[in-house]
């Protein structure tokens, strides 16, 4: 069903939005190259379409709760340049479009050397700046038993 509101909601909003420019790429584009931008610390990117202020919310779930974490994208995105070879990609994800705010959800992998360590949900919420849209919030849960998920990947744990 969200299928079937994201595309008129973006096209309706998109022509009522005089006077800004026509973003260079959509929300979820952003959001989708964010997570090739982490993997390889792309700082252009990150410094162009991320808020570094904004907010990250992670909730990780240990002992049946979730447990939240929070941060900012500056100190979420201060890679550590010892980490072993990382990997993050966005699956099947939609965007909800505004004239000034987005919301795109979806899941996403996480690889490390590779392999397939944890998975999980993310939602992003952006802005329009002028031409370019602005992640200012990420959540997104971080789930190790991704059997599901890499069965439809066609992936192997």
């Amino acid at each position: 069903m969200l299928e079937t509101l994201v595309l008129p909601l973006a096209v309706a909003h998109a022509a009522r939005a005089p006077g800004l420019p026509a973003p260079a790429r959509s929300p979820l584009e952003v959001t989708t190259l964010l997570f090739e931008a982490i993997s390889a610390d792309d700082r252009g990117f990150l410094d162009t379409h991320v808020d570094p202020a904004g907010s990250i919310a992670v909730i990780m779930a240990r002992d049946g709760q979730a447990l939240p974490r929070h941060a900012t994208l500056a100190d979420y995105l201060a890679v550590d340049p010892d980490a072993a070879p990382f990997s993050e990609e966005l699956h099947g994800a939609r965007e909800i479009v505004g004239e000034r705010f987005a919301t795109v959800v979806g899941r996403y992998s996480y690889r490390i050397d590779g392999r397939l360590h944890h998975c999980g949900e993310v939602a992003a919420g952006l802005r329009r700046a002028g031409d370019r849209w602005i992640i200012g919030t990420l959540q997104y849960s971080v789930e190790t038993d991704c059997t599901e998920q890499a069965a439809a990947l066609g992936a192997h744990r």
